[in-house]
């Protein structure tokens, strides 16, 4: 008698994101599939009637559902850069294409240390957050809660205030809270509060001057979200007061890297989607010919200039990045958001090894069974086939077959409708879930209009095809092969 492999309903379960992201557009990813730093400020700080996914707000479900490993070595970065003052402040520069993690990266940040008020270690301890991991970090929750933090989300403000008034506000509120938890004295959220009457460099000099007189150092964590979005946005359509306002906030951080130099420690993180990056740098020289006045032209000339010498100040401090996502990243990601394990991996996985050798030894050698016993090892409960599906989403999009694709969240997102469809119709007949359960519509949208229609046009008219196929075995065999061969025949606007 044949071992049998475990069936998914065995081994895990799929979380309560599952049905809800599946069920999400595009237009809906933000604040609910994604998180945006601006909505999380906003519902945190300003108006919690702001709807945004539970795991984003709080501490203990995001760390729960982020995967650590690509992110290792710039945490160390950040850390390390807030213990000790240096002779100059560290820089993050997160330019990523849309939907590879840089806004994730940030709330992670927005949670260790502008939030610590509202968790400690030991909440973490029954989420299964790796704990001994993030020590390793060098993160220390002594310094967390003493750290001045800076944030702003130039694509998402809180309602009814101006950019400049927006950053000392939520500055102050969150230091607000900071004092009233852990009682730690630093400065007062009043003084945060009065810099906004100051120029720029009044400001950043007045700050640096008051946590210099503190007996033990004050570090600073600037978070700024969309910068390059944000700016264009702004300088595109907004009143002249608002650019002006911006260009404050610009001018603020260029001002506060310079003066914090040898006197606090400073990390400054910024994020911009590649695409905003590319098109403020063609579009920036050409914004203030075509204003509609002379008062506009001045606000959007100084606001590039201020943009200029923010980004020149950046790049003179060599910032580090975000490493590329592995595949197996990738996997860990979806597991991690759409699975809940049963039992450990490693209890599972002998079981899953003996029956494949069982069945496929001598089809495949042994060479052949240790390395799919090792993707398997990375995979599971994926079959190593849905690599094909994850190199695809994370390709870059530039002449892609998914030009619309916004990687990540996208993956999440069809993965999420494979998962709800699986657990519907054959959650305890598969073992495994490979790019045979993904189905046309999981990601149509992602391609090229002109071309969607016509694909799944010819998909639907092989499907009715195989499904004349009297045998059941057989049927079904055609149904997933047809699923399979449509991943690897879906066109791109090259074809």
């Amino acid at each position: 008698m044949k071992i049998s492999l475990p069936r998914l309903i065995e081994t895990v379960e799929p979380t309560q994101l599952v049905e809800a992201y599946s069920r999400l557009s595009p237009s809906e990813y933000v604040g609910r599939l994604a998180p945006s730093l601006g909505m999380v400020i906003e519902h945190e700080l300003f108006n919690p009637r702001v709807i945004v996914s539970s795991e984003f707000l709080y501490a203990d479900a995001f760390l729960s559902i982020t995967h650590l490993d690509p992110i290792m070595d710039v945490l160390k970065i950040v850390n390390d850069g807030l213990r000790v003052v240096r002779e100059a402040p560290i820089a993050v520069s997160l330019t990523q294409e849309m939907g590879f993690g840089k806004t994730h990266f940030l709330t992670l940040l927005w949670h260790l240390y502008a939030k610590t008020y509202d968790w400690d270690i030991s909440s973490l301890k029954t989420t299964g957050v790796d704990l001994d991991k993030l020590a390793s970090t060098g993160y220390t929750r002594r310094i967390a809660e003493r750290t001045l933090v800076f944030t702003i989300d130039l694509l998402r403000l809180p309602q009814g205030l101006k950019p400049y008034e927006a950053i000392f506000e939520t500055s102050a509120k969150i230091l607000e809270k900071k004092i009233r938890v852990h009682g730690i004295a630093t400065v007062e959220p009043s003084f945060i509060r009065s810099l906004g009457m100051f120029r720029p460099l009044e400001a950043a000099n007045s700050l640096v001057a008051k946590l210099s007189e503190l007996r033990k150092s004050i570090p600073i964590l600037v978070l700024v979200d969309e910068l390059h979005g944000g700016v264009s946005g702004i300088a595109e359509g907004a009143s002249s007061e608002r650019i002006r306002s911006l260009t404050n906030v610009i001018l603020f951080l260029k001002d506060l890297i310079e003066a914090s130099r040898g006197r606090v420690p400073l990390v400054f993180i910024y994020a911009s989607a590649r695409q905003d990056v590319d098109r403020w740098s063609k579009t920036s020289e050409i914004l203030p010919k075509i204003c509609p006045d002379e008062e506009s032209r001045i606000a959007v000339s100084l606001l590039v200039e201020a943009v200029d010498e923010l980004n020149d100040r950046i790049m003179r401090l060599k910032p580090g990045m975000l490493k590329p996502l592995k595949v197996e990243d990738v996997v860990s990601i979806l597991a991690l958001r759409l699975l809940r394990f049963k039992a450990r991996k490693s209890d599972i996985l002998p079981a899953i090894h003996k029956a494949l050798r069982e069945r496929f030894e001598e089809f495949l050698g042994e060479e052949g069974i240790e390395f799919l016993e090792k993707k398997l090892m990375d995979f599971y409960p994926f079959s190593p086939s849905y690599e094909f599906l994850i190199f695809k989403f994370i390709h870059p999009t530039f002449g892609a077959d998914l030009p619309k694709s916004q990687h990540i969240r996208d993956l999440l997102k069809v993965t999420a409708s494979v998962i709800s469809r699986l657990e519907k119709e054959r959650w305890g007949e598969c073992s495994l879930i490979g790019i045979a359960h993904v189905k046309p519509e999981d990601f149509a949208y992602s391609m090229d209009e002109r071309l969607a229609g016509e694909w799944i046009r010819i998909y639907r008219a092989c499907e009715m095809v195989s499904q004349k196929i009297a045998d059941k075995d057989i049927r079904e065999l055609m149904q997933a092969m047809l699923s399979i061969c449509l991943l690897y025949t879906s066109p791109s606007p090259r074809d």
